[in-house]
């Protein structure tokens, strides 16, 4: 059995950039941003449902690959919103 500091890893970088762009892994992706989406406008806290309405998923590109994110761009407070009651960061957590 190996032990603590006998192991000795290298990954194919070329593989992990080209599979982390692939069709399939995006949809993925995009699926588990839009099931935090979900749990993201079910659990913000209400005052005008400004903060919630203007939730939505964003598709982004990286160098080495793409990403979806939950953002929420239209309120000035949504930092602060968010820094309260980590709203996006649990629905992040819940996601199976």
């Amino acid at each position: 059995m190996a032990k603590m500091g006998d192991t000795d890893m290298h990954f194919n970088q070329a593989y992990f950039d080209t599979i982390l762009k692939e069709p399939g892994i995006d949809g993925m992706c995009e699926e588990k941003a839009k099931q935090a989406l979900q749990i993201a406008v079910a659990t913000a806290p209400v005052v005008t449902g400004n903060y919630r309405d203007s939730l939505y998923v964003e598709h982004v590109e990286f160098r080495i690959r793409n990403a979806w994110q939950v953002v929420s761009s239209e309120e000035d407070y949504a930092m602060a919103v968010e820094t309260k009651h980590h709203t996006l960061a649990n629905a992040m957590r819940q996601v199976k």
